[in-house]
C-alpha cells in the first residue's frame, strides 16, 4: 500500500465520575465514551528512513493548529514510533494530519490522532498487531487513546483503559459549544 487514511474520530463523555486519585497521578474514574462524527484525517505513508516518525499537521478551513507539536511529541508521532518499536519494525513513516478536532476541548483529539495512527502504521506496513497489542500501547500513550482505537460506545474504568463496550446505543445528534480557551489534559499532545 502507497498511502493508509485514518479518520481519527473525536469523543464525548456522556457521564464521568472521579472516584478516587491514583499513585500514578492519574485519577481513577468511571466514564461512558461516546465517539462522534468529527474527525481529524490521517494520512500514513513509508518513507526510506529507517525508524523515522514525520508529522506534518495542517488545518482543515477555520481551525488553528499553531499549537499543536510537529515534532517527535505530537501523540500520533509518538503512537506511530510506539508501535514501530513494539514491532521491532526498522521502517520509517511519514504521517499528514489533517486537524478538524479543536484543541483543548475535552474532545480526545491528539488521542484521536494517536489511535488513528496505530491503526493506520498497523495496515500500511502490515505489523499484524492484533487488538490487544494495540490496546497495550494505546493505555501507555493516553487514558483516551485505548477507547478511540475501538471506538463506538464503551463503559471506561482505571483511567479509561479498562472498557466494556455498550452495544445498539441510538444514534444521537449533539450540538458542540466551545470555550475561547482550552483545557489541558495530562498525556495530551495535539
Amino acid at each position: 500500500m502507497d498511502v493508509v487514511r485514518e479518520r481519527c474520530r473525536a469523543k464525548l463523555n456522556l457521564f464521568l465520575d472521579v472516584v478516587g486519585r491514583r499513585v500514578d497521578g492519574y485519577h481513577d474514574l468511571v466514564t461512558v465514551f461516546h465517539e462522534i462524527d468529527l474527525a481529524d484525517e490521517l494520512e500514513a505513508r513509508a518513507i526510506d528512513a529507517p525508524r523515522k516518525v514525520r508529522i506534518e499537521v495542517v488545518p482543515a478551513g477555520s481551525a488553528d493548529v499553531s499549537d499543536v507539536p510537529t515534532d517527535a511529541s505530537n501523540l500520533a508521532a509518538r503512537a506511530a514510533a510506539a508501535l514501530l518499536r513494539e514491532a521491532g519494525s526498522t521502517s520509517g513513516v511519514a504521517l499528514r494530519l489533517t486537524k478538524r478536532i479543536p484543541t483543548g476541548g475535552g474532545l480526545g483529539g491528539g488521542s484521536a490522532d494517536a489511535a488513528g495512527a496505530l491503526r493506520a502504521v498497523n495496515t500500511l506496513l502490515g505489523l499484524g498487531a492484533d487488538d490487544a497489542s494495540l490496546q497495550r500501547i494505546a493505555a501507555t500513550l493516553g487514558s483516551d487513546v485505548p477507547f478511540l482505537v475501538r471506538g463506538g460506545t464503551a463503559i471506561g474504568r482505571g483511567r479509561g483503559e479498562i472498557l466494556e463496550r455498550i452495544d445498539g446505543v441510538p444514534k444521537f445528534e449533539f450540538g458542540l459549544a466551545l470555550a475561547r480557551f482550552g483545557t489541558s489534559t495530562a498525556g495530551g499532545g495535539n
